[in-house]
């Protein structure tokens, strides 16, 4: 099993997975089971190095793409917390919504800069905790 399969497992079980440091956190941590502790401690090196690479091709880049892979929509799992899967999502209005994340965790990106939707500008957002000082 490979660390997207792991993922969309854990996600479908409503588990997130994010990295710290050198560290796998998983969220909620009151869900995790024996079988996906076990799991972690197995693949951990794949893990790691999927959650700190940047996506390749097949990871969704957009809200529909995120939907096949994981089964739901970026919002439906907690904005407030981080999420591997939405860190790669483009900045998108879908049905006259606008959606945002932080390319760092995947938390809800809630400060934007270079944003200008008349000239198709969509910004870069950030989360509270990953916005750029400069």
């Amino acid at each position: 099993m490979g660390a997207k399969e792991i993922l969309i497992a854990m996600n479908g079980s409503g588990l997130n997975l994010s990295l710290v440091g050198e560290s796998i956190r998983v969220s909620p941590p009151e869900k995790l089971t024996d079988e996906f502790r076990a799991m972690i401690r197995e693949h951990k090196t794949v893990l790691l190095e999927f959650l700190r690479e940047p996506p390749p091709p097949s990871l969704p880049k957009t809200a529909h793409e995120f939907f096949a892979v994981f089964g739901k929509w970026p919002w439906n799992f907690s904005a407030a917390k981080p999420h591997p899967g939405r860190k790669w999502l483009k900045p998108e209005f879908v049905d006259r919504v606008f959606f945002h994340w932080c390319p760092e965790c995947g938390r809800w990106g809630a400060a934007g800069r270079n944003f200008n939707p008349t000239r198709g500008k969509l910004g870069e957002w950030y989360c509270e905790k990953h916005f750029p000082k400069t």
